[in-house]
């Protein structure tokens, strides 16, 4: 039988690119939470800010549902790619008042429960969902789908 040989060299070797490849994977790990970290922000300030051009843009409308569509069109548009769905109800009643989006994306969510008014609330898939005041007794939400920061992650993972 052969022996096998424990130079101090081939372990030195050893140790080394195993040290290396675990510190290159501990800094990729928290890079990867920073980045998730910073993406979920990015969408949390993106869904405050579509809130607040919908309801500047509302504020000096009629205040109809045709209104509503029509700057839920022009917001989308604006965002062209990234995939928003709105909903308004009234507060008292909880009756759907307007949507405008696809249906597939609106099926995601329901009237908002009483007491979660304004907070971000992440859904399956990623997706992000937040509501505000639109008006007096007019509760509107918005849904944002997080492929774009979904399809960036992926790349980084795999680079």
């Amino acid at each position: 039988m052969k022996e096998k040989s424990w130079s101090v060299a081939k372990r030195m070797q050893r140790w080394f690119a195993l040290v290396s490849a675990g510190l290159v994977l501990v800094v990729a790990g928290i890079s990867a939470l920073h980045l998730r970290d910073s993406l979920r922000r990015e969408l949390a300030a993106f869904a405050e800010e579509e809130l607040e051009e919908m309801a500047v843009h509302f504020s000096v409308s009629d205040g109809t549902t045709s209104d509503f569509e029509r700057i839920a069109g022009e917001l989308e548009t604006r965002h062209a790619g990234a995939g928003l769905a709105w909903k308004v109800w009234r507060t008292g009643s909880g009756e759907l008042w307007g949507e405008y989006g696809s249906p597939e994306m609106l099926a995601l969510v329901s009237p908002p429960p009483q007491g979660r008014l304004g907070r971000l609330t992440e859904l399956d898939g990623g997706f992000v969902w937040k509501t505000r005041e639109l008006a007096p007794g007019v509760v509107v939400g918005v849904l944002i789908d997080p492929f774009v920061q979904v399809a960036f992650m992926r790349r980084y993972w795999v680079s």
